[in-house]
């Protein structure tokens, strides 16, 4: 994102804001739809935002499964035919649109909980003949559950993702009105403000120059990393970034400052005493 010269941080700090949460958005529809081609390309985006925030491990890798998956239709067409026209990267648990889950997503809904509720695995893993019994026994527990459920009404019918209801949408529209309530309190509009401090529009204070650079530049911070690290065969060690700096880490800072100055001062009385 391109920002003119006179723009303030708060409106740098926002419209950067806004490109991520975009970024997001684009990304979950995208995966929600089973649209393949969005779904890498929005993957690709968050890159630069991933390595600002310590996750190192993601801009080594990701890399290189975003390029296997642009190769996938060279090296495994059949694959790559059944997600870009048929959106089989995704799972869906339903009939139904807009409901596309990954399938790491689908397992810590469905078998991972299932090992970890009672009557689990959770606890007997380490005793063999136990494990053996919940193993040979779990397939007819799962057919009566899922006979039971039917019988009972209480098999999901709907097609449509439980972000997609009346729920969330109440959900969503309650933190509409928290955050605008907020900006009216402190009587600020970061999008309007011609202050050269970035402010928190939530209490009012403002960032140190250290924290400021830091938030209104985590793209090109994350982006130069990732330059160097792809130009230095991925090494690792070439991602890092300044430490992640924020309104909270400014806050824990003076925190500490003073808890360290409460301490000092009181075994000085000691040693006096």
């Amino acid at each position: 994102m391109i920002y003119a010269q006179d723009e303030n941080p708060n409106m740098q700090l926002w419209c950067s804001f806004l490109e991520m949460t975009g970024i997001l958005q684009r990304f979950l529809c995208a995966q929600r739809e089973g649209d393949w081609l969005d779904f890498l390309s929005e993957a690709g985006n968050m890159l630069p935002y991933i390595i600002s925030a310590g996750h190192h491990k993601y801009g080594v890798f990701l890399p290189l499964y975003l390029k296997e998956m642009k190769d996938l239709e060279v090296k495994a067409p059949q694959v790559h035919h059944r997600f870009l026209l048929h959106g089989d990267f995704t799972v869906r648990r339903s009939a139904g649109n807009h409901n596309g889950v990954s399938p790491d997503m689908l397992l810590e809904q469905s078998y991972n909980a299932d090992v970890k509720e009672k009557g689990g695995l959770s606890g007997i893993t380490l005793n063999p003949a136990a494990r053996d019994k919940w193993l040979y026994t779990k397939p007819l527990v799962a057919a009566v559950c899922g006979e039971l459920k039917e019988t009972l009404h209480l098999k999901q019918e709907s097609g449509k993702h439980h972000d997609s209801g009346k729920a969330a949408a109440k959900r969503d529209a309650r933190l509409v009105e928290n955050a605008v309530a907020a900006v009216k309190q402190h009587m600020f509009n970061p999008l309007q403000t011609s202050s050269q401090d970035l402010i928190n529009i939530a209490t009012g204070e403002k960032a140190s120059e250290e924290v400021s650079a830091f938030m209104i530049n985590v793209k090109e911070l994350g982006t130069k990393a990732l330059e160097k690290c792809l130009a230095g065969d991925r090494d690792s060690s070439l991602l890092r970034v300044p430490r992640a700096m924020t309104f909270d880490s400014q806050k824990n800072s003076k925190e500490k400052k003073i808890n360290t100055k409460t301490t000092t001062g009181a075994s000085e009385v000691k040693l006096l005493q």
